[in-house]
């Protein structure tokens, strides 16, 4: 019961015919010495809370705390939690009707309370791929929530330049890396370079169009290539190159593999 040090002045108020007006604010009061409050009211670490601020108080009794048995209300309709000490949690509690909830499927979103359960939201939408070689429609993954995007087929255009490929979902510069040289799966021999082809002497060939692997004594060219005489590996057919590759030709250059 609320302590008399702090009842007798209200007591003395009501008997006088007064009214406390929005001088007295019922939150943000100190407890009593037994460490409670007004009707209506609770006393979360000593202070007083759970009334409509700025209110006044005719002593008809509650502070206008509504329903709820310590006077405040569910803050938080998807935490599990009691917010508001009256029994009810989240949806099961009136104070969260037509709020935000959570139906516990990571996969969908914009769930609301209906009644006194959590209406399930809509599908999660999944369209931002973290990579230019992964689809843009992508799936949720059930249980955790996450989009999973298919990669594009090896070989399609990622970049601005030619040579800029799709290569087991990542966009590869096929004229630098030595794991996709001149094509996806084109591994150069360890120790060996990737070089561009428009850096031999033969300028008929398209810059940032194509790579291919240096080779000499013992290391091997990619998909059965032969070294050529340049010291880099040169393809005899489109066999020699990746799926979806064709052999380029030009007069007096040497051969290398383009998609």
């Amino acid at each position: 019961m609320f302590g008399l040090r702090n009842a007798l002045p209200f007591a003395l108020i009501l008997a006088s015919g007064c009214t406390l007006l929005t001088q007295f604010d019922p939150n943000s009061q100190p407890c009593d010495s037994a460490g409670e409050c007004l009707p209506g009211f609770t006393c979360v670490n000593n202070v007083c809370k759970g009334g409509d601020a700025g209110t006044s108080f005719d002593g008809g009794g509650g502070g206008g705390g509504g329903t709820d048995g310590g006077g405040g209300r569910e803050t938080n309709c998807a935490d599990g939690l009691d917010d508001d000490n009256d029994g009810a949690r989240d949806c099961a509690d009136s104070d969260c009707a037509a709020q935000a909830c959570n139906d516990n499927d990571p996969c969908t979103v914009g769930d609301v309370c209906m009644g006194t359960t959590c209406q399930r939201g809509t599908p999660k939408v999944c369209n931002t791929p973290p990579s230019p070689c992964q689809a843009t429609n992508g799936t949720c993954e059930a249980g955790t929530g996450r989009c999973l995007h298919a990669p594009l087929s090896d070989g399609t255009s990622c970049g601005s330049r030619p040579a800029d490929r799709c290569c087991g979902g990542t966009c590869v510069n096929t004229t630098l890396v030595t794991s996709n040289c001149g094509g996806c799966g084109l591994a150069c021999a360890g120790g060996q370079l990737c070089q561009s082809i428009n850096q031999s002497s033969c300028m008929m060939e398209p810059v940032d169009t194509s790579g291919r692997c240096s080779c000499g004594t013992g290391a091997a060219c990619p998909m059965g290539q032969t070294c050529g005489t340049s010291g880099f590996c040169v393809p005899t057919s489109a066999a020699n190159c990746a799926t979806g590759q064709t052999m380029a030709m030009n007069p007096g250059c040497q051969t290398y593999c383009r998609y």
